[in-house]
């Protein structure tokens, strides 16, 4: 499992809402208006990224971008902040642990 950002730049609402309700099918998690973060694993990221290709092609948006990308736990754990207080385990996958 890996955290992953997604974070758009997008003008059209019709577009947005459509990349932001994919983020949200994957299990992402809004964090800020156009950034999403979630815990995945590499193969639901490459279909999401495609998914959010088709979308980005569709619209033929010349100015309009997304931007996908890891962040490794000793990156997460380096981070600085300013303002709004970041909890990386929000965004982790709950995990059903069975005991007995």
């Amino acid at each position: 499992m890996m955290l992953a950002w997604i974070l758009y730049d997008i003008t059209e609402d019709k577009i947005r809402n459509k990349i932001a309700a994919l983020c949200k099918d994957y299990g992402f998690v809004r964090y800020q208006k156009s950034v999403f973060c979630g815990e995945t694993e590499d193969r639901i990221l490459k279909i999401l990224v495609s998914k959010i290709s088709d979308v980005m092609l569709a619209a033929e948006e010349k100015e309009d971008s997304v931007l996908i990308f890891t962040v490794c736990d000793t990156c997460m754990k380096n981070r600085l902040e300013v303002g709004k207080k970041l909890d990386p385990d929000s965004f982790k996958i709950p995990r059903l642990i069975i005991i007995g």
